[in-house]
C-alpha cells in the first residue's frame, strides 16, 4: 500500500518503512525489545551468575547498570538464539530438562540459579553453553565456579561447559565439581560477601582476571 508516497509493507502486527529497514539502528531497537537487560534488584535473592564472576562487576551491575548496545546488544542476542535452539534440539531427542531453577538458602536470604541443561537419563551431567568470540585454552574461571556451584545446588557430581564460537567453532571441556563440601563453604562465602556489600553499599574488591578487558566497569574499577 502506498501511505504518503512512503511505500510500506506489513510486518506482524505493525507497519515498517522500507527506509526502517536499510537502517541498522531499526534493528538494533528491534533486538533490544526482545533482548532488553534484567536487572537484579531483590536483596533478598543472589545470583550464582553473580558470585561466579567478579563480585565488583556484580556490585557494580546492581547499583549502576548499563544496558547492552551496539554490538554487544547483538552478541547478547545470537548468543540467546543458540542457548535456546541447542535447548530445544536436545529436549526434542533426550531426557533433558533445560532451564531448571535451583535454590539455596543462606541465613535470611537465598542463592538461586538457573542450570542450562540436566540429563536425567542414563547419565546425569549438568551443562552448560556459553557463546564466546573464540574458544580459550582452557574454561573461564567463572563458568567453572558457575558450574561447580550448580553441582552443589543440584547434588549431580559432573558438569561441562560447551563452548560456541560465532565462527562456528564448538569445543566441550569437562569439569571436575571437586570437593563438595569446600565448594558449599566458596559459595556460601562470595553469596554473603556480595549480600554484605550491597546492604551496606561497600563495593567488594576487584578480582583481577582477563576478563577485566572486556568489564563495561574496567574504567571505573581501575581507578
Amino acid at each position: 500500500m502506498f501511505i504518503c508516497g512512503v511505500v510500506t509493507y506489513v510486518l506482524g502486527v505493525g507497519f515498517v518503512k522500507f527506509e526502517d529497514i536499510t537502517s541498522r539502528t531499526f534493528y538494533e531497537s528491534l533486538i533490544s525489545e526482545v533482548v532488553g537487560q534484567e536487572f537484579p534488584k531483590d536483596l533478598n535473592t543472589v545470583w550464582v551468575s553473580e558470585i561466579a564472576r567478579c563480585l565488583r562487576q556484580s556490585y557494580l551491575v546492581r547499583v549502576k547498570p548499563k544496558s547492552f548496545l551496539g554490538p554487544q546488544l547483538v552478541k547478547v542476542f545470537i548468543g540467546r538464539l543458540v542457548h535456546e535452539g541447542i535447548e530445544s534440539l536436545l529436549k526434542s531427542k533426550y531426557e533433558v530438562v533445560t532451564e531448571l531453577r535451583v535454590e539455596y538458602p543462606v541465613d535470611d536470604f537465598k542463592v538461586v540459579g538457573r542450570v542450562d541443561a540436566l540429563s536425567l537419563g542414563g547419565e546425569e551431567v549438568i551443562l552448560e553453553f556459553k557463546v564466546v568470540g573464540e574458544v580459550p585454552q582452557e574454561p573461564y574461571l567463572d563458568h567453572v565456579r558457575q558450574v561447580r556451584y550448580y553441582s552443589v545446588l543440584t547434588n549431580v557430581r559432573r558438569g561441562v561447559i560447551v563452548y560456541i564460537t560465532r565462527d562456528g567453532d564448538i569445543l566441550p571441556y569437562i569439569i571436575k565439581c571437586g570437593d563438595t563440601l569446600k565448594v558449599k563453604d566458596e559459595l556460601v562465602g562470595r553469596a554473603r560477601e556480595l549480600r554484605r556489600a550491597l546492604k551496606y553499599s561497600i563495593p567488594p574488591k576487584p578480582e583481577r582476571s582477563t576478563s577485566c578487558s572486556g568489564c563495561p566497569y574496567r574504567l571505573e574499577c581501575f581507578k
